[in-house]
């Protein structure tokens, strides 16, 4: 009596009925991203694109008003600290406007390629970029609430 192997597209037939099964990681993948899939992401990097743009312009502003000495409301600053602070906040802003820019050029490289690395890519872009917008706004958010909270007991 003969064994017959079965054999399916996710499981290939083995050499011997003992050997362990092969494993194929994302980089050795060749597996093409769907076209779809490429088609929603090239129709989010205008938006993408345009936001960083956009954001480049305020931190170009912010920086300039703040070297020229004014605030936000057109008051000049009283000190050399706030004008250090909002120099200092524009730098931390510059984090997410590069990471957009990134997230443009991944999508880029997607729709040449169309491989899994290059979606990874992308993911990796745009996982990095929420991560850094949601603890700035955690940050935020909780010195607004201590700053409310302080308040309440003066």
């Amino acid at each position: 009596m003969t064994k017959k192997s079965s054999s399916s597209p996710a499981h290939p037939p083995l050499s011997s009925p003992y050997a362990a099964p092969i494993e194929h990681s994302v980089a050795e993948s060749s597996e093409l991203v769907s076209s779809l899939f490429v088609q929603r992401l090239r129709g989010m990097k205008g938006w993408i694109y345009f936001l960083a743009v956009l954001l480049s312009i305020v931190l170009t502003l912010v920086i300039l008003m703040s070297l020229l000495g004014f605030g936000t409301l057109g008051f000049p600053f009283s000190s050399v600290a706030s004008v250090f602070m909002s120099i200092a906040a524009a730098g931390v802003s510059l984090f997410p406007v590069l990471r957009l820019f990134g997230i443009c050029r991944a999508i880029s490289q997607l729709e040449a390629s169309h491989s899994e690395k290059d979606l990874d890519a992308v993911l990796g872009s745009m996982q990095s970029f929420w991560k850094f917008v949601s603890m700035i706004a955690g940050s935020i958010t909780l010195l607004w609430l201590m700053r409310y909270g302080l308040s309440q007991f003066t």
